[in-house]
């Protein structure tokens, strides 16, 4: 969760990245 706390500071593109980064790295 912390994750989505930082990222929510960042711009749409950045934090759509970072949560794209995070579902992968969890999928595997």
């Amino acid at each position: 969760m912390k994750i989505l706390f930082v990222s929510s500071s960042l711009p749409n593109s950045l934090h759509d990245l970072i949560s794209w980064e995070t579902f992968r790295i969890r999928s595997q």
